[in-house]
């Protein structure tokens, strides 16, 4: 049975998140805060996991920490502790061989020894003006070869800040196949405690 989480940004309208997730029809919710006194302590059927979005340079170990768009991204995939790293597609510069992806080799290598998620936002393309939105696609189908080039663990969700943000399991899936990932490696990357969710080389 595949379990499928979403990754979303509550401010005190959980109820309406967990609403949402059981109409889309997902199996339980990551709700990250930026304060641990946040914390969702409430009863649903769905299955609640508390996060904490974490400064790069004071990454906390005793709980889910989600990074985002670090300026020293390196210094975070050597550090222990980190949980998930995402939006590293935003506010780069692309080369003129190559996307500036926010994302390299030594990175991957350093994700994958750590087990440290990679996590890939759907909002971040909603919300982006059209312009840049074919940009930042581009950087994220590069971001998935490196991922399967050294099998490093993959998230893909909402990450949204509205419940209107959301989509369904089927419409991420399908999203992240047009950028480069295999069904089932996009199916296992909805279940971000699922210990198979890096992404491996498929013929």
């Amino acid at each position: 049975m595949c379990v499928m989480i979403d990754v979303v940004f509550p401010r005190k309208n959980e109820k309406e998140f967990i609403e949402m997730a059981e109409l889309l029809g997902y199996d339980g919710l990551v709700f990250v805060y930026s304060n641990k006194a946040d914390f969702f302590q409430g009863r649903t059927d769905l299955k609640i996991h508390n996060a904490l979005l974490c400064d790069e340079k004071r990454v906390q170990k005793d709980c889910l920490c989600f990074v985002k768009n670090p300026e020293d991204a390196r210094l975070v995939f050597e550090k222990s502790g980190v949980f998930c790293v995402f939006d590293l597609e935003l506010q780069q510069k692309d080369f003129m061989h190559q996307r500036g992806s926010g994302f390299n080799h030594i990175m991957a290598r350093l994700s994958a020894s750590k087990g440290i998620n990679l996590g890939f936002s759907f909002s971040s393309i909603l919300n982006s003006p059209s312009i840049q939105q074919a940009m930042l696609m581009g950087r994220l189908k590069q971001n998935i070869k490196l991922c399967r080039k050294y099998k490093v663990k993959t998230i893909i969700a909402s990450f949204a800040k509205s419940p209107f943000e959301m989509r369904s399991p089927h419409d991420l899936i399908n999203f992240f196949t047009v950028l480069g990932m295999h069904p089932k490696e996009a199916k296992d990357s909805l279940n971000p405690f699922k210990k198979s969710s890096s992404i491996e080389l498929v013929e």
